[in-house]
């Protein structure tokens, strides 16, 4: 089921939430469990492990969507960096709309990418089960979750142990290229990121 997402939709949903939305900027947002359709909709998809079934996208003084997953791949799920379990960023819905800040930086000292800007909360998935559930542990801490490319794999595997990915290698004509280069056209240093979850949006919608 395909629904409509545009600025208006994410402006009044992140209010509702008890987000800040600063007018005048370019922001970014990451959907849990909805994918594009098209370049204004979004399809839901069910929260499986380690496929691309999310999106991540620009709002604000432009507007795009991104395949992509907010979610740890499998390969660090059943691995996690961190023994207490593989890091999950909290959503406006759990975090109360909490915004996340990004910064221009290097993912793992390669490639030019968005990182941290502050402390970021995540839920730890103790139980390996890819989700990150109310009864598991929450941690907060700079954790090297970044906004980055991946793979044009099927699956996720290794390329996020946290980290919001957009699917697809790097080059001139990727979905990563597109996104960059919108975003270092705004001339801004920071952005804003708003991560919901997009069957709680559709809802809200009464999709």
């Amino acid at each position: 089921m395909a629904f409509a997402i545009n600025n208006a939709i994410l402006s009044e949903y992140a209010t509702s939430l008890g987000a800040s939305v600063s007018p005048g900027v370019t922001r970014l947002f990451g959907v849990r469990g909805a994918v594009p359709h098209g370049n204004a909709e979004l399809s839901l998809r069910d929260n499986v492990l380690n496929l691309w079934n999310d999106t991540i996208g620009i709002w604000g003084n432009d507007f795009a969507l991104y395949q992509g997953t907010v979610d740890p791949g499998l390969d660090y799920t059943v691995h996690p960096e961190n023994n207490k379990g593989a890091a999950h960023l909290l959503t406006l819905e759990e975090s109360h709309g909490k915004v996340w800040h990004f910064k221009w930086g290097l993912h793992k000292k390669q490639y030019k990418c968005l990182v941290q800007d502050e402390q970021f909360t995540v839920r730890r998935d103790l139980d390996k089960d890819g989700i990150g559930e109310p009864n598991e542990p929450l941690d907060g801490g700079d954790f090297g979750i970044h906004i980055h490319w991946g793979g044009n794999m099927e699956k996720v595997g290794a390329w996020s142990a946290g980290c919001q990915v957009i699917s697809g290698k790097d080059g001139p004509d990727s979905p990563w290229a597109n996104f960059r280069t919108r975003l270092e056209g705004t001339g801004q240093s920071t952005f804003a990121y708003y991560l919901i979850d997009g069957h709680a949006l559709a809802k809200h919608l009464n999709v």
